[in-house]
């Protein structure tokens, strides 16, 4: 609201609407959509883009939690996962 009123015009924001949060799916808890919709009421325009996620953690609500770090072998599998290893 406050980019709108104050009519900023060199912002640029990145949503990562995955479905998930920490305690669970979105749309069980407070769901975003329409999040286009909603966006453009504030006068944003924009785009959207498809972003490459971690297959093997993809709909999976353990994985959007900080209570349990990962695991160095976690850590490096995943990592093997984004980069193409």
């Amino acid at each position: 609201m406050a980019a709108s009123h104050y009519e900023l015009d060199n912002l640029t924001v990145f949503v990562d609407n995955n479905k998930l949060q920490t305690d669970g799916f979105t749309a069980d808890i407070m769901s975003p959509n329409p999040v286009a919709e909603k966006w453009k009421a504030f006068a944003f325009v924009g785009e959207t883009v498809k972003g490459k996620g971690v297959a093997s953690l993809e709909e999976r609500v353990d994985s959007h939690s900080l209570s349990k770090p990962l695991t160095e072998a976690e850590t490096e599998r995943l990592l093997g996962e984004v980069e193409g290893r």
